[in-house]
């Protein structure tokens, strides 16, 4: 089945057995790697928060979809909180240019900060499923 064809493939590239990932489970990575990790997440956030303008555009005619683009927006800008108990809105980018500071990075760094191929690639994925793929594939 394809099904089975795509978790396959799946399991053996998955980020799991990265060995970023394995030392990050381990908690080996110094402070300062996990910042610049996620000072490449927040560049791959901003392409990806302008691939949902993309998506949303695509599917304003679905209610649903449309209404839980700007829901997860929302929560991602801090303007709404996860709806489980005890849970407050907070800025996702704040709290990565904070994680970001303690690591030793600025967010003039963060913000400037250029993306290594893999995270390129990933950014781009994003922005062209998002523009092309069936709205089922995307969600």
């Amino acid at each position: 089945m394809v099904v089975d064809d795509i978790l396959a493939i799946r399991e053996r590239w998955h980020t799991k057995r990265h060995p970023f990932f394995g030392a990050l489970g381990e908690g080996k990575l110094p402070l300062r790697v996990l910042g610049i990790y996620m000072a490449m997440h927040w560049q791959f956030v901003q392409r990806a928060l302008a691939s949902f303008g993309i998506l949303f555009t695509r599917t304003f005619s679905q209610e649903d979809v449309r209404k839980m683009i700007v829901e997860n927006l929302a929560e991602e800008e801090g303007l709404k909180a996860i709806p489980r108990e005890g849970h407050v809105p907070h800025d996702h980018g704040e709290l990565i240019f904070r994680f970001c500071r303690a690591a030793g990075l600025s967010e003039p760094e963060v913000r400037a900060m250029k993306m290594t191929p893999a995270w390129w690639g990933r950014s781009l994925h994003y922005y062209q499923t998002a523009l092309q793929e069936p709205i089922g594939v995307v969600l």
